[in-house]
């Protein structure tokens, strides 16, 4: 558990220089400094659009874009926060799912111990049910026999004329 908390702080150290690496690559590469100038921007109306109606303009408003330098900032940010941000929430996932997965293991332990001990009680109860039956059994044969001793001992009297 402890080595699972240390590699994810690891991993999270190792996560911002990616995250810079990402805004670097966003200024210096001419592919993606397009595509992160035009998301910026598509941001940036975005933003402005959304605080113009949250208060509550009703007519169409004109938004004014970024300059490149800015687009450039703006987009390379949220690269790299949403990277930071996938990677975290990446982390808590992984760490819920091996959470829950051993939790479900210990689950089919405590199952499996449990119907360990199902099994050993039925046994026992029939084991039990068994030694009663012979008991009962055993008791009659000696009750049958007690009384063939009585009767055997009454006709030996009877027949051998009682002095005994």
């Amino acid at each position: 558990m402890a080595s699972v908390k240390i590699a994810s702080l690891f991993l999270r150290t190792l996560s911002k220089p990616i995250a810079n690496r990402l805004k670097n690559q966003a200024k210096e590469h001419e592919r993606f400094r397009e595509m992160t100038i035009s998301f910026a921007q598509f941001l940036h109306r975005s933003e402005m659009r959304m605080r113009v109606s949250l208060l509550g303009e009703t007519h169409p408003v004109v938004v004014r874009p970024l300059n490149d330098a800015r687009a450039i900032d703006a987009g390379a940010n949220f690269i790299s926060e949403t990277f930071l941000f996938a990677f975290a929430a990446s982390i808590i996932l992984a760490e819920n799912w091996r959470s829950r997965r051993a939790e479900g293991k210990r689950r089919d332990q405590v199952q499996d111990q449990l119907e360990a001990h199902e099994e050993r009680l039925a046994q026992l109860s029939l084991d039990l049910e068994k030694e009663r039956k012979e008991r009962n059994e055993g008791l009659l044969r000696e009750e049958k026999l007690e009384n063939i001793v009585e009767q055997v001992s009454r006709w030996s009297t009877l027949s051998f004329g009682g002095n005994s």
